[in-house]
């Protein structure tokens, strides 16, 4: 149905010219493919019923707004230019999962995934370090206000656990929505923003744990040491131990310690 439309209305030899595709209440449904679009740059429906959209060769999009179709996920993000995206708006939808995709678009600037069944921790968006501006209302998401990058000014999270952590922080009025001052959030929460800020650094390290280079190495030196390579690999497991033991410790005792801020009905209220 999607397609059949757009090969009626948009002639093959015309898509290469077009820059911005709005798709206003066509009632589309299925799959949306847009691979003859090379040159788009903003895409827009609203009031379709659209379940996936194939963006690959789509390459310059700067801004997706997507709201009240069906899709499902964000698997559509894979093909395109991670560095171009600065605008991503899939609201009133039926997405599920996490927002492990998104980390990789590093110029987000505005991310609206309301009212939908997304779910999960707000970890990913670390990456996003010129996101502004974030609308979670009405989803799953649950945790990880702290990783946040410092760039985010305002967020929305009615109907969400952040609701009652943000409702005595002031409301902004740059955009419509109930959107929060997410720096005045910060600024009461030092703690948390250095525990997580410690976390990422523990995770990274942990991530870069002795591989099997390392074990041949040790089993190298066991002959060298005239150890057996069951002695050779006693040393070599104490010592990996020991690497890992003490960041692990910290690092879950962090994560809890964090954790426990979400479990607590009672907020630090903003400075007056």
């Amino acid at each position: 149905m999607a397609q059949e439309w757009l090969d009626t209305n948009y002639p093959l030899a015309t898509r290469e010219n077009i820059t911005d595709l709005n798709i206003r209440e066509q009632n589309l449904t299925g799959t949306l493919i847009l691979t003859d679009f090379v040159n788009l740059e903003k895409l827009g429906s609203l009031g379709n019923n659209l379940t996936n959209l194939v963006l690959d060769n789509c390459q310059k999009l700067k801004e997706i707004c997507c709201i009240g179709d069906n899709l499902t996920n964000l698997n559509f993000l894979e093909s395109l230019n991670s560095k171009n995206l600065t605008i991503l708006k899939i609201s009133y939808t039926e997405l599920t999962g996490d927002l492990s995709i998104i980390s990789n678009f590093i110029n987000l600037e505005g991310l609206w995934l309301d009212n939908s069944s997304i779910s999960g921790s707000l970890f990913p968006l670390q990456h996003c370090k010129k996101l502004g501006l974030l609308d979670i209302n009405n989803t799953k998401i649950d945790s990880g206000l702290e990783y946040l990058p410092k760039s985010v000014k305002e967020i929305s999270c009615n109907g969400t656990k952040f609701e009652e952590k943000l409702r005595n922080y002031p409301e902004t009025m740059t955009y419509v929505g109930n959107f929060r001052n997410y720096q005045d959030w910060r600024e009461v929460h030092p703690e948390l923003i250095a525990n997580a800020q410690r976390i990422i650094k523990l995770e990274n390290a942990l991530s870069n744990l002795p591989d099997l280079s390392n074990l041949n190495l040790a089993l190298i030196n066991c002959h060298a040491q005239n150890l057996t390579i069951q002695q050779g690999l006693e040393v070599f497991i104490l010592e990996t131990e020991e690497i890992i033991r003490k960041p692990a410790k910290e690092l879950n005792e962090l994560r809890k310690e964090n954790q426990e801020y979400y479990q607590t009905q009672i907020e630090i209220p903003p400075k007056s």
